[in-house]
């Protein structure tokens, strides 16, 4: 049995669909608002006894995802739930699988959201050590599955396309590694049945331009002045030419081509938007 918590999420839905629903517990917000709390851990406890058995395993996909948020809800959710998920996962005999950021430890100045992951990150460390059963995916930027957040650069341009408005733009010379969130989904649960344990970075190591990305949007909906490169300054703490190593897999699980994929993507949200 696998339990998902976060199941209404993106990646959350990605690992319900990898796993095949009739062999998932699904966990929403509202059976784990409570798990946040600092002395939570025999309540997760109970509720995870009632579900699994000893060997199974336990997704934490639930997580705060935008800086802006106050630093004490980012903690709350993106630390202190998965903790007391780990804690609760050690007394049942389970393996826990949590999930971070590709930027844990590569900002000299994170934000509140990086800074929770990192919390995160170092609790698996010291998990791991007293032999806790658990895997933390350092993740890139997911897409598919509802249009994207709206702070998230696709969710801007998604919006800015929508309403046929340019959208600002720095040089557009920023690297990133997009995954669609079925392709990751598949990739994480091959990593958790290899038996791995600790840190591990779902990667495809073939990342794209902001710039590249936002005139493939553009052209999937025809309206060739979405983005107005140069309008912003370049941020000096960025990825202008860090390429993660590809994460060793399966040969049968393969990351889409990302520009194609995100173009598909965007034509089909935003047309689905004016069908409405």
């Amino acid at each position: 049995m696998t339990v998902v918590i976060g199941a209404s999420g993106r990646l959350g839905q990605g690992l319900i669909r990898a796993h095949g629903a009739q062999d998932v517990v699904a966990l929403g917000r509202t059976d784990c608002h409570a798990w946040a709390e600092d002395d939570a851990s025999d309540r997760v406890a109970d509720k995870l006894a009632a579900a699994t058995r000893p060997g199974d395993t336990v997704y934490v996909a639930t997580g705060l995802l935008d800086p802006r948020l106050p630093a004490h809800a980012l903690d709350e959710v993106n630390f202190t739930l998965p903790r007391n998920v780990i804690l609760a996962a050690e007394e049942l005999g389970l393996s826990v699988v949590t999930f971070g950021t590709v930027l844990e430890g590569m900002m000299k100045q994170p934000n509140a959201y990086v800074r929770s992951k990192e919390r995160l990150s170092a609790y698996v460390a010291e998990a791991v050590s007293r032999n806790a059963n658990v895997l933390h995916c350092r993740m890139h930027t997911l897409f598919g599955l509802g249009d994207p957040p709206p702070f998230m650069f696709l969710g801007q341009l998604f919006a800015a396309a929508r309403a046929r408005v340019p959208l600002e733009m720095t040089s557009g010379l920023q690297l990133r590694e997009y995954q669609h969130v079925l392709d990751t989904a598949a990739a994480v649960c091959a990593v958790q049945e290899s038996g791995c344990r600790g840190h591990v970075t779902i990667s495809h190591g073939k990342p794209v331009t902001l710039r590249d990305i936002a005139t493939s949007v553009a052209e999937a909906v025809q309206f060739p002045e979405l983005a107005k490169f140069g309008a912003l300054a370049d941020p000096s703490e960025e990825n202008y030419g860090v390429v993660f190593e590809a994460t060793l897999l399966p040969e049968q699980i393969e990351f889409r081509d990302t520009l194609p994929a995100i173009a598909e993507y965007a034509a089909q949200r935003i047309k689905l938007d004016a069908d409405d």
